[in-house]
C-alpha cells in the first residue's frame, strides 16, 4: 500500500477532532514525525531515558509539557521535538491534529 502525504492531510482535515479536557492535568503535546525515505515515508519514535521523571524507557513521540512561553500545542510539540531529537521547525510541516486525550 503506497501513503500518500497529502490523502493523510485530507483525512485528517474532514474528521471532528475530540478534545477531552481532564481537571488538573497538565497540559502537553507531542508531534508525529512521518518522514520521507527513499522507499517511502516512516514514522520517528524515540526511546526515553531513565533519567527523565515521567514514562521512563517507554517507547514515544517527541513532545512533552507546555512551557508558559509556547502559543499552543503545536509550539509545545515542535520545541519539544527540536530538544529532545535535533528536529528544526523550519524542517516541519504540519499536516493536520489528532485528538486530545488524557495520559497519565
Amino acid at each position: 500500500m503506497k501513503i500518500d502525504i497529502i490523502e493523510i492531510q485530507n483525512k485528517l482535515s474532514l474528521r471532528k477532532r475530540n478534545v477531552t479536557i481532564t481537571s488538573g492535568a497538565k497540559k502537553s503535546a507531542v508531534l508525529i514525525p512521518i518522514v520521507k525515505r527513499e522507499n517511502g515515508f516512516t514514522l520517528l519514535f524515540t526511546k526515553r531515558t531513565e533519567d527523565v521523571e515521567h514514562h521512563k524507557g517507554q517507547i514515544s513521540f517527541p513532545g512533552g509539557a507546555t512551557d508558559s512561553a509556547d502559543k499552543n500545542i503545536i509550539e509545545t510539540a515542535l520545541r519539544e521535538a527540536d530538544e529532545e531529537i535535533g528536529l528544526k521547525k523550519e524542517f516541519v510541516k504540519i499536516i493536520g491534529m489528532l485528538d486530545e486525550v488524557h495520559t497519565p
